[in-house]
């Protein structure tokens, strides 16, 4: 694989790298708790967003690639406008380091996840419901595509399935011997795949119904 640009500009290290849906620009999370905006074309930094006070771990566009996202070690969430640059709202009410951030489609809610998982209104900023059940940092987080369902990873080895109307946990899929870092839905609904921090790979074919096993 051939190398075709750096994107330098940051000064600590680089924890998420997120695409817009165009896939014309592309948003950094780093250390530095600055928010970089790219051009993906030529590696250029078109705008900076700067207000957290520690590293940020997640940042994340909306489906209209107007509004970001971003969370990390400050414990607060922030929501900006692109076209400004102006930081709209700032919660902070978050009981850990804000881990990872999920959109729902509506643009108007979303998910974070810390010690817990939380859905909030972007417009008022309220907490809409908490998701408990882990015992240890949550990692991931991610709406199912009908989005009905939320996934989420934990460093209590677990990969849990919740209902989204409810708050109510529906499957806990175990199996990873080290903290799970990551969960995604396949493209075939009913299948999981989830990581470790050991390197472990799982594959979870989920029925809401009964047990599921790790192949």
């Amino acid at each position: 694989m051939k190398r075709t640009q750096v994107l330098a500009g940051h000064r600590s290290y680089v924890r998420s790298v997120e695409f817009s849906q165009s896939r014309e620009r592309l948003l950094s999370g780093s250390g530095d708790g600055n928010v970089p905006l790219w051009e993906s074309a030529t590696g250029k930094m078109l705008q900076e967003f700067q207000g957290h006070q520690d590293g940020v771990y997640h940042a994340v566009f909306d489906a209209s690639q107007t509004r970001i996202l971003s969370g990390g070690r400050d414990r607060t969430i922030r929501l900006w406008e692109i076209s400004t640059g102006r930081c709209l709202r700032s919660i902070a009410a978050m009981g850990a380091h804000v881990q990872c951030l999920a959109w729902h489609s509506d643009q108007q809610r979303f998910l974070s996840c810390a010690s817990d998982i939380r859905l909030w209104d972007s417009e008022t900023g309220e907490c809409l419901r908490v998701f408990e059940g882990h015992t240890d940092t949550i990692r991931s987080v991610a709406w199912s595509h009908d989005q009905c369902h939320i996934l989420s990873a934990s460093h209590d080895r677990s990969v849990r399935i919740w209902e989204a109307a409810t708050g109510r946990c529906i499957e806990v899929l175990t199996g990873h011997d080290e903290c799970a870092v990551n969960a995604v839905w396949t493209l075939e609904r009913g299948s999981v795949i989830s990581c470790d921090s050991s390197g472990g790979l799982r594959a979870f074919t989920v029925d809401a119904s009964s047990n599921s096993e790790a192949n």
